[in-house]
C-alpha cells in the first residue's frame, strides 16, 4: 500500500513539474487569461503587461507612453477581442509578412527581442482580425510583444 501511494506522489509530481515547465505563451489557459486581461483592465495595466520596444503593425513602438496611447485608442474604439483559431510559433522569418524592413528583422531575430517561446495569438473583434504576438513572461501570462491587424 506504502508502495502504491509513493507511486502515485511520484507521478503527480513529476506531471505537475511538467505543466510547470510550459511557458505562458504556449499555455491556452494562460492565452485566454490574457485576452480577458486585455478586454478587461485598463490601458496602464496593458503598457506593464507590453514589452518596449512593442510591434504596432509594421512599426516599433519605442516609448511606454506610446504603448499605453495605443492601448487607450483600442479601447477607446471598443476593441473587444476573442481567440480566432490556432496559436502558431513566432519565427525569425515572419518579419517578411509585416514590411522588408531592418528594423523588423532585427526585432524578429531570436539574438535580438523574439523570446524562443514566441508565439502569434489570431483574434477577432469587431474591429477586424488581429494577431496578438506574445513571448516571455510577466507575472503567470505572458508578455505582450505586439498586436499587428491582418486580414483572414
Amino acid at each position: 500500500m506504502t508502495k502504491k501511494v509513493t507511486g502515485i506522489a511520484v507521478v503527480a509530481v513529476l506531471l505537475l513539474g511538467a505543466c510547470a515547465s510550459v511557458p505562458p505563451s504556449r499555455n491556452p489557459g494562460r492565452i485566454s487569461d490574457l485576452v480577458e486581461m486585455i478586454n478587461g483592465s485598463e490601458p496602464a495595466e496593458l503598457t506593464a503587461q507590453s514589452r518596449i520596444p512593442f510591434l504596432f503593425g509594421t512599426e516599433l513602438v519605442s516609448r511606454a507612453s506610446d504603448v499605453e496611447m495605443i492601448w487607450s485608442s483600442l479601447k477607446d474604439s471598443g476593441a473587444i477581442f476573442s481567440e480566432e483559431g490556432e496559436t502558431m510559433a513566432a519565427q525569425s522569418g515572419d518579419y517578411h509578412r509585416l514590411a522588408n524592413s531592418f528594423d523588423l528583422e532585427v526585432f524578429f531575430s531570436r539574438d535580438s527581442y523574439l523570446p524562443e517561446d514566441a508565439m502569434w495569438v489570431p483574434l477577432a473583434s469587431p474591429l477586424g482580425s488581429f494577431d496578438l504576438l506574445v513571448g516571455g513572461e510577466e507575472g503567470r501570462l505572458p508578455m505582450i510583444l505586439g498586436i499587428v491587424r491582418v486580414d483572414r
